[in-house]
């Protein structure tokens, strides 16, 4: 069976270590600033819009097969 011994890597020792210290040399620049803000308000509002958009168009109660799922079912002509 193989020992316990294993070889330690420097590339990965040093990238856990810059890793793990991360918080400390973290800066906002313009790049991050402008991701931050479409990560914490644009992608939200964009979901907030197509689920207020989509509310009111569909109704599932009381459907039987073959009805349509519209809140207002276009008239048959």
């Amino acid at each position: 069976m193989a020992g316990t011994y294993l070889k330690r890597d420097p590339a990965i020792d040093s990238f856990s270590l810059l890793r793990s210290s991360y918080y400390q040399r973290f800066r906002f620049t313009p790049k991050l600033a402008v991701t931050s803000i479409i990560g914490m308000i644009a992608v939200p509002a964009a979901v907030y819009y197509i689920a207020e958009n989509q509310d009111r168009k569909w109704d599932w109660k009381g459907r039987k097969k073959g009805e349509s799922l519209r809140a207002e079912p276009k008239p048959e002509a």
